[in-house]
């Protein structure tokens, strides 16, 4: 569905947050297979974390959530290209 409405331009940003209400990369929600996707249309919208439950605080669950997805945008972009996410 992602690819799908990436392709049809109707997806302008898109929220993470895990299951059990916390931030990306606090839980098992696999965000693996979202950024890939994201990766490859490529996407150039907004990626917001949107955690209802702030563990241990906001400050921290903010740059956990950040370092999550930037972690997987690197990993995933340098499997792609053989390099990191800016070429």
């Amino acid at each position: 569905m992602l690819r799908r409405g990436l392709g049809a331009g109707t997806i302008a940003h898109v929220h993470f947050n895990d299951t059990n209400r916390r931030g990306p990369g606090q839980g098992d929600d696999p965000f693996a297979g979202i950024v890939e996707v994201l990766l490859e249309r490529p996407y150039r919208g907004i990626v917001a974390l949107e955690p209802f439950d702030y563990v241990p605080d906001g400050p921290t669950a903010a740059a956990r959530g950040i370092g999550y997805v930037q972690g997987l945008v690197e990993t995933l972009s340098r499997g792609r290209t053989g390099r990191g996410p800016t070429g």
